[in-house]
This record gives C-alpha cells, structure tokens and sequence, in this order.
C-alpha cells in the first residue's frame, strides 16, 4: 500500500499557504521604494527645499500686495524653475511588487511650504524678500562649495541668480 502524504503537499499546508497569499495581497497600496540618496541629492533636496519656502514668500507676498504682482511674478518662477532642476537631480520613488500599508515615503522629493507672514506694507514685505534673497544667496554658495562639480555649478548659479533678486527687490 502507497502513503498518500508523501506525494505532495497537504491539504493544510496548501489552505495555510493561500491564507497567507491572500493576507498579503490585501494589506494595502504598493509600497514606493525610495532610493537610497547620496550625498550630493541630500543636498539637492534640502536646496529645493529651501527654495520652495522662498518661492512661498514670494506667492505669499504677491497674494497679500497684488500691485507687486509684475515685478516679483518673474522671479517667484525663476525659483520655481530653481526647484525643478534640483529635483531633476533625484531618483524617482519607484512602486515595488510587495504590498505595504504606506505609499508616501518620508523623503519626499515635492516639498511643500506653509505661506510665511507678510508685513503689512507692500515695502516692507518687498524689503523682507530683498533680505530673504541675501541670505539664501549666501546658503546655496555655502551649499555649492561642499557639493560635488555638477551640483556645485548648479547651485553656484542659483546663488548668483538669487544675489542678483536681492538687487533686483527694491521697496
């Protein structure tokens, strides 16, 4: 007489075994996979970072003093356009084949800026944007001399775009 159970897998072990499949594929959305960043892409995305809150100035500004909106309008994008091309510089989040119950990663590449205050007359808060500029002007040539050569260019130029804001901002 033959065993049975030594020809295959048992009924239990194939019902356990589905179970845990099932389980599985209803845990949630695929998880994203962030790359792991060097070095010079941590930098990238604390530079845009950075510049999305000034960028946010900029909207704030321009939301709360609209007769501002000409001249500060092309220099809000020029940041914008500032953040694009560092962004450029990271890894997209890639969607793995396992589930997960999280579909953000805690990394984010997209930063998002609350709208800082602004003063209450349209030269002050002009002033406010000149000083902002200075000082991201003198970060981002901090940023560049610690990044490798192909950051290093692009913030270089950043900062001298933003030094060039400052002048430009006149209450």
């Amino acid at each position: 007489m033959t065993d049975a159970r030594g020809a295959g897998p048992s009924r239990r072990s194939v019902l356990a075994g589905t179970g845990l499949l099932l389980v599985a594929a209803c845990t949630g959305s695929p998880k994203v996979v962030v790359p792991r960043l060097t070095a010079d892409q941590r930098l990238a995305r604390r530079a845009a970072n950075q510049i999305t809150v000034l960028a946010a100035a900029y909207a704030a500004t321009i939301a709360a003093h609209p007769t501002t909106r000409t001249a500060l309008g092309p220099l809000a994008a020029e940041h914008e356009a500032h953040v694009a091309a560092l962004v450029a510089l990271l890894p997209a989040p890639t969607a793995s084949d396992s589930p997960s119950g999280s579909a953000s990663p805690s990394g984010s590449t997209s930063p998002s800026a609350s709208a800082p205050p602004v003063a209450s007359s349209p030269a002050e808060a002009v002033a406010a944007l000149a000083a902002a500029e200075r000082t991201a002007a003198g970060r981002r040539r901090g940023q560049a001399a610690r990044a490798g050569a192909e950051l290093a260019r692009l913030l270089a130029s950043i900062a001298a775009c933003e030094a060039v804001h400052a002048v430009l901002v006149k209450p």
